[in-house]
């Protein structure tokens, strides 16, 4: 899913700057959602336009009665504005352009938006899940039209070698509180003994990278990890629907269980390709 704003939305219909690359978004297989607030906001700048001589009154009456045909969503304005105001004090910005942003944040969705200020400001407040300048949603575009998956490659590389330092951080922690079992080289450990480890700045760091993903990302992951441990077949399209419907609204509260998981993505990923290009696996038989 992602929530497109009126800078977006107007290039759809209107020559310019970013023309060819919004479109480039319709024609992808993307669930477009946008704030209810895009419409009269649109509609002033076709009109702004038709003063400039930039677009006729045909053109801009056009594009007035195909936008909602565009959109497979909308998102009352009323049930935004609370967060929107919260989100305008903290980024010193206007509350029109914090709807659409709010409406992401509500959403676990990104904004798509050809206001760079924007997007800087966003990213500048930390905010960087939230939003993507039109560049970054065409190469999104292009990543999973070649694999599928809406996270990518650099943002799971990134959340998998934070995972493996969270990792090592436990294995130190393990090292020194457990006590030998017998003589042999096994060791009991207590759950409470690990405290130090969940206390360490591995596990913040990837939590804080868990929390910048957006839903259909952590989807991602959760559906990755069952592939790969090999206990809930192979039916990709199955094992996605599932993760959506395990983690919901809220995947944020099931972040034990995803960091549980990281161990089994990276085999996932191999399945994936297997299963999406069978000629190469036989290839290496």
């Amino acid at each position: 899913m992602i929530v497109i704003d009126a800078s977006l939305a107007v290039k759809w219909f209107v020559t310019e700057e970013g023309h060819a690359t919004a479109v480039s978004l319709l024609e992808q297989n993307q669930i477009l959602v946008a704030p209810d607030l895009i419409f009269p906001e649109t509609t002033n700048v076709f009109w702004k336009k038709l003063q400039k001589g930039e677009m006729t009154s045909e053109q801009s009456q056009l594009a007035c009665r195909a936008l909602p045909g565009f959109l497979q969503g909308t998102f009352s304005s009323s049930r935004l504005s609370a967060d929107a105001l919260k989100l305008a004090i903290l980024l010193n910005h206007s509350v029109y352009d914090c709807i659409y942003l709010a409406c992401a944040e509500q959403q676990g969705a990104k904004l798509v938006t050809a206001d760079k200020k924007f997007v800087s400001r966003i990213k500048s407040a930390g905010l960087r899940h939230l939003v993507m300048d039109l560049e970054e949603a065409f190469g999104l575009v292009q990543t999973k039209s070649d694999n599928g998956l809406s996270i990518s490659d650099a943002e799971l590389t990134r959340v998998l070698g934070l995972s493996n330092q969270f990792r090592r951080t436990i294995k130190s922690v393990e090292d020194q509180v457990g006590k030998p079992i017998g003589s042999g080289t096994l060791k009991l450990i207590h759950g409470v003994d690990l405290a130090p480890a969940f206390d360490s700045p591995s596990h913040r760091h990837l939590r804080q990278a868990l929390g910048d993903l957006s839903f259909d990302e952590l989807y991602d992951i959760v559906a990755l990890a069952w592939l790969g441990r090999g206990l809930d077949g192979h039916d990709w399209l199955a094992l996605h629907k599932s993760a959506e419907e395990l983690l919901g609204n809220r995947p944020l509260e099931h972040e034990g269980y995803i960091i549980s998981l990281f161990d089994y993505v990276r085999q996932g990923i191999e399945t994936l390709t297997k299963l999406r290009r069978p000629e190469a696996g036989s290839d290496n038989r």
